[in-house]
């Protein structure tokens, strides 16, 4: 119950404020050590509300020979509510919280990490951990040793943009958490396309040599794809741009030797990319074909030429209409022998060199 008096005489300057007693009758003014007497008579809050009350008040001072005064005053009387109470406040868990992050790029194939740093503000802090949120693309992870959030996007990742949500959670009692969310945006990068190897050839010489390159595009959607010659192709050698079919036709100068063919693939995109396979073409010699008859009158035939080379022996009686009657191999030296199972059922026999992988 807090007492207000008003100051209209000598005396009352003295008067600091006052602080009633336990009774409610008395009270002490600090400054000069006066005492008051005031009456206990409806000395109240009555009803809970703020009143008001005329008293009259005596004061002697010890000391100065009975010196006293009076002086009528208003003392005004309100209650102190229980709600008016100032309480301490509960000490409160500080939510925590992930610093916002800034929207990334990264191109199809390349590995991202994302730096994430999460913090609470109580003291001492708390424990956090950090995950992410379903919905994450397939691959992504959460890496809680090095705080960071990595993923490689693949070819079928992009182009597009994906919105990642992470949560951090702290061991408090109850626990809080709080989300945050940033854009990742997955740009188109072109890949060059795959071209197959391409085995080693043989090709006589006047003969055609034809061999077919193929390639694939490991973009989504794919490409149109081009197929040209690396420039130090022979002369005479092309290659099909739409097909891959590559021809060529050694010439008799081409004889006894390896010759490199290159072909390249390049794809629609922008910028282009290219890929490109090497292989070789040997070109050998004339192969020397002899029919040697033995003591015992069977006929072989002995072929010389380029060692450990295939051949296919053809017949013909007419030089139009060629049948294979037998296949050859030459040893490292470059000989080679068959029996000739009906001798003198041909008139002509010709070697014709062939890939041994045919």
């Amino acid at each position: 119950m807090r007492v207000l008096a008003s100051r209209h005489s000598i005396l009352a300057r003295f008067l600091g404020f006052l602080v009633l007693g336990a009774s409610g009758t008395t009270a002490l003014a600090a400054a000069a050590s006066l005492h008051y007497r005031l009456p206990s008579a409806g000395l109240s809050a009555g009803g809970g509300h703020a009143s008001s009350r005329n008293y009259d008040v005596r004061s002697t001072m010890p000391g100065w020979g009975g010196l006293a005064a009076s002086r009528s005053y208003v003392a005004y009387i309100s209650p102190v509510l229980p709600s008016q109470l100032v309480k301490p406040a509960p000490r409160s868990d500080s939510v925590p919280v992930i610093l916002a992050l800034d929207p990334v790029s990264v191109p199809e194939g390349s590995a991202v990490s994302i730096p994430v740093v999460a913090l609470d503000a109580d003291a001492p802090p708390q424990h956090l951990s950090v995950s992410l949120l379903p919905g994450a693309p397939p691959g992504m992870t959460w890496d809680a040793g090095a705080s960071v959030v990595r993923w490689m996007p693949g070819e079928t990742e992009g182009p597009g943009s994906y919105r990642i949500g992470l949560r951090v959670t702290d061991d408090g009692s109850p626990a809080l958490s709080s989300i945050t969310e940033f854009v990742l945006t997955v740009t188109e990068a072109n890949q060059p396309p795959v071209l197959l190897p391409i085995p080693d050839q043989v090709a006589a010489p006047g003969r055609g040599l034809l061999v077919r390159a193929s390639a694939t595009d490991p973009d989504r959607p794919t490409q149109t794809l081009m197929f040209t010659l690396g420039p130090d192709a022979p002369p005479g050698a092309s290659v099909n741009r739409d097909t891959g079919l590559i021809h060529w036709i050694p010439g008799f100068d081409q004889v006894g030797r390896q010759v490199t063919l290159e072909v390249r693939v390049t794809d629609s995109g922008s910028p282009p990319a290219v890929a490109s396979r090497r292989f070789g073409v040997l070109v050998p010699s004339a192969p020397i074909l002899h029919l040697v008859r033995s003591a015992t009158g069977d006929v072989r035939l002995v072929l010389a030429g380029e060692p450990a080379r295939c051949l296919v022996i053809e017949a013909s009686n007419d030089l139009i209409v060629w049948r294979t009657v037998a296949t050859l191999r030459t040893d490292t030296t470059g000989s080679g022998s068959i029996p000739i199972p009906t001798p003198g059922s041909h008139r002509l026999l010709r070697a014709r060199v062939v890939s041994c992988e045919d």
